[in-house]
Parts: structure tokens; C-alpha cells; sequence
């Protein structure tokens, strides 16, 4: 690993630990800086920051064949089908072989980190229980990006793209999704 980026793992540790944020902080965070991804992205996903401060390695201990390959069994969006592919399925951890490197953030730290990382999964919006009854089935027919559900009032909920919401992902290229018109209840991500 470049010492640049070494410094950059351990930025994130710290950055991570400060009150109030988020992995998502994280991202917009970096996007501010113009901090270009591994694979010179211009914006990181939550997803891949999520791995970085859940990777061992970065506390001394490289760990492998953690995962197997399976087929797929779930689809992206309820728009796609859930078709061929393959994702990755755990092993059990006796099956892990450790390897040890230098450690980039203290083991202590690192503890911290996956505490917090624990506490803030159990509170997402995805673990709690609403009363939605299309929740991770409802799509966007313009960018196929998935809807969330949203409440206006005590009685009034409704399905919102995360296009509208989030500038993560409005900055995605847009689908070439065919509009059939264009209003302004059009979704904002597809220009």
C-alpha cells in the first residue's frame, strides 16, 4: 500500500470515530476533498467505505477465504430480473486463514470502529420496522434506482425515488430508460 493511501485508511478510522457521523459523511466527505476512489472514481459508495473500516487487515490481520461464490438469488431493482450472476456467500470462520501484516490503525481503534459500525446498522432505516408495504420492491421507472418510503403526515405515505434525495446517487449516470413524458414530476436524475 502507497503511504499516501495508508494515511488516507487511518484518516477515515479517525474521521469515523468524530460524533455524528456516518458512512455516508464519509463519502460526501471525501467527494468534497475530490478524493478519487482506488479504481479513479470520482465518488466513493457507502459500500465501499463500509468494507474499508470492516477490512482486518488495516489492524494487522489479512484474512482469506472468508467467502465462497454462489448464484445469485436476489435482483437490484423489482424492475430487473433476478437473472444469472453470482454473489458471495461466508464461510464459516474456523475456515479463515489469518496472515499477518503492519497494522495501518491500532487494534483498539479498529475495536471502536466495528462497535460503532454495529450500533449504527441496527438503527438504519432498513432495520426498522414501517408500515410500507412495497418497501425494497418499488423502483423508479425513469432511473430504476430504488424507492424509500417517506411520511408527510401521520397518514399520508408515500414511495420517493432516491434520486430526488440523495446526491450520491443523482450524480449516477442516468438508465436509458425510456421517458414516455417529461414533467416536473419527472424524476431529477435523469437529465
Amino acid at each position: 500500500m502507497e503511504p499516501g493511501e495508508a494515511v488516507l485508511v487511518a484518516q477515515l478510522f479517525d474521521w469515523y470515530l468524530e460524533p455524528q457521523a456516518t458512512l455516508y459523511r464519509l463519502t460526501a466527505r471525501l467527494a468534497d476533498l475530490g478524493v478519487a476512489t482506488p479504481t479513479g472514481q470520482p465518488r466513493w459508495t457507502v459500500a465501499s467505505v463500509r468494507g474499508l473500516l470492516r477490512n482486518p487487515a488495516y489492524a494487522g490481520r489479512a484474512l482469506t477465504n472468508r467467502t465462497r461464490a454462489v448464484p445469485a438469488r436476489r435482483r437490484r431493482s423489482a424492475l430487473l430480473p433476478v437473472g444469472p450472476g453470482e454473489t458471495n456467500a461466508p464461510w464459516p470462520p474456523e475456515d479463515w486463514i489469518a496472515v499477518p501484516v503492519p497494522p495501518i490503525v491500532s487494534e483498539e481503534t479498529f475495536a471502536q470502529v466495528q462497535a460503532k459500525l454495529d450500533t449504527n446498522q441496527q438503527g438504519a432505516a432498513r432495520n426498522t420496522q414501517h408500515e410500507y408495504l412495497l418497501r425494497a420492491l418499488v423502483s423508479c421507472g425513469a432511473c430504476l434506482l430504488s424507492c424509500t418510503g417517506r411520511q408527510l403526515h401521520a397518514r399520508y405515505r408515500y414511495y420517493l425515488c432516491r434520486g430526488r434525495t440523495d446526491p450520491l446517487r443523482r450524480s449516477r449516470a442516468p438508465f436509458p430508460v425510456p421517458i414516455r413524458r417529461a414533467d416536473s414530476r419527472t424524476c431529477p436524475s435523469v437529465k
